[in-house]
């Protein structure tokens, strides 16, 4: 487990202290100090350095372990301007560290430096300028890590007072993370998943991250006000650095301040236990059901009798899966209820499993692409469109494409009249609450207003996507009665 202050800032400070390298004149004169003075002492570098951001200190360790002098002493001045690498930017400390022409001078450099060493040209200070770089590299990763772990509790403290927050690690997933603990002022402890927006950072590529897109914040919103999402949080640095934080799907924060802890299991839990008990508690006895592709009358019959009976356990299972389908269609997502380890079961007081879905994809990010036409609906009668459920298990495969279609038109029609019917109201709270979020996050005038008018188009075309889907289901008729 990872607590203040964070290893980053560790670092720094040794190299304030001189343990790994001398703080030059400059970097002190870039830190507002007297430009009289050459150098500070020390404690006073060390205080300064932890007071200093993320971004600062990795800028500080850039300028201090990669100076002009000691990468012109093993590229060679011929070298350096044939490759046109303009070195100053590296020792400019208002440039941040994850600049892009900062970020590509840095690869630019490795590349070459690691072109040597395979041809067998390396020198031990090629070496140890390598290893120096590699360190500066794992920092610059190692700073978005100190970014999320020093804005979360500051952003934790406005809805937990009096919390406590230790970090560990996350091991998964291809958006950079972590995990956050959070110690109640009660002493109850909860979990908190967070990741950067997808089109932030990830834990491989070194891309440049893309302003944040406003509909996927939305749909976590709306996911959470729906009851089928986690409770969720957003804050960020600026529109390209942005941080979801989820709560775990398994804790459920009550109105007294106390917390409750139930079992979730994600889908895959039951999906790939061999165990028929187990999966039976999920979805009763349909795994039972015939593997022939097409079913007779009389097997559409067996499977509607193990849907009606066993005290509902398979009803709820058909229910919560076409929750999860009506909605990945309504707002154009993917990777959500035909991915196993993006959603799970919760049970309830009153024995229920309930789905939560945990994570998700748009499925495009063009608004034109994602309003709804006659074609998508089509692609709901025919238990496909542009999902594919083969692979998702024999219940859940029966659920959403082989069950006969009037079966499946009335249980979504149940689900938008029940379960989905504050759908408008929904959106429209948490449009409210994602504007207000961008609102406080730092961005220009032009990315801002464009942030804030693809949050309303959105929302107008999911909710528009409702109205249409609602109304072609009410409308439909099995071809069979000539109507």
């Amino acid at each position: 487990m990872k607590h203040y202050p964070t290893t980053l800032k560790n670092s720094l400070l040794a190299t304030a202290l001189g343990v790994c390298v001398t703080m030059p004149a400059t970097t002190a004169a870039d830190l507002e100090q007297d430009p009289a003075t050459p150098t500070r002492n020390a404690s006073a570098l060390a205080v300064h350095a932890a007071e200093q951001t993320p971004g600062a200190r990795v800028n500080v360790i850039i300028q201090s372990d990669l100076t002009k002098e000691k990468l012109l002493d093993v590229i060679g001045v011929q070298a350096a301007q044939d490759l046109g690498l303009n070195l100053d930017i590296l020792a400019d400390l208002s440039i941040p560290f994850d600049d892009q022409r900062k970020k590509s001078l840095l690869l630019r450099i490795k590349n070459h430096l690691d072109g040597r060493f395979r041809k067998g040209l390396n020198t031990p200070n090629l070496n140890a300028l390598r290893g120096k770089l590699n360190d500066v590299l794992t920092f610059c990763k190692g700073a978005h890590l100190d970014r999320i772990e020093e804005l979360f509790p500051k952003y934790l403290l406005t809805v937990h007072h009096g919390c406590s927050v230790s970090f560990v690690e996350k091991h998964d997933g291809v958006q950079l993370g972590t995990q956050a603990i959070v110690t109640l002022a009660n002493g109850q402890t909860v979990k908190y998943y967070i990741k950067t927006h997808s089109g932030g950072l990830t834990s491989e590529k070194s891309s440049a991250p893309s302003l944040v897109n406003p509909s996927e914040l939305l749909v976590y919103k709306v996911l959470e006000g729906l009851g089928v999402g986690p409770q969720c949080h957003f804050f960020g640095r600026d529109g390209n650095n942005m941080y979801i934080a989820t709560l775990d799907a398994g804790t459920q924060l009550n109105s007294d301040g106390t917390v409750t802890q139930v079992p979730f299991k994600e889908y895959a839990h039951f999906k790939d236990d061999r165990n028929s008990a187990a999966q039976a508690q999920l979805w009763g006895d349909l795994s039972q059901l015939p593997d022939v592709v097409d079913f007779s009358d009389a097997e559409h019959q067996q499977a509607e009798e193990i849907v009606n009976t066993e005290g509902g356990i398979a009803k709820n299972f058909v229910r919560e899966v076409a929750k999860l389908d009506v909605l990945a269609r309504i707002m154009r997502l993917s990777d959500f209820q035909t991915n196993p380890g993006n959603y799970g079961f919760v049970q309830e007081p009153d024995g229920r499993l309930n789905a939560k879905a945990i994570d998700f994809r748009l499925n495009s990010t063009d608004l034109n692409e994602i309003r709804f036409g006659e074609y998508f609906f089509k692609g709901f009668l025919e238990g496909n469109g542009y999902f594919d459920y083969s692979s998702t298990g024999k219940a859940m495969y029966y659920a959403l494409r082989k069950r006969q279609p009037h079966l499946r038109v009335h249980e979504a029609t149940t689900i938008m009249a029940e379960e989905l019917r504050q759908f408008d109201r929904v959106v429209d709270a948490a449009c409210q609450h994602v504007s207000g979020t961008l609102m406080q996050v730092p961005m220009t005038t032009d990315d801002q207003s464009s942030r804030q008018r693809e949050l309303d188009q959105y929302a107008k075309i999911i909710k528009s996507n409702f109205k249409l889907f609602r109304d072609q289901l009410q409308k439909w008729r099995p071809a069979t009665t000539g109507e």
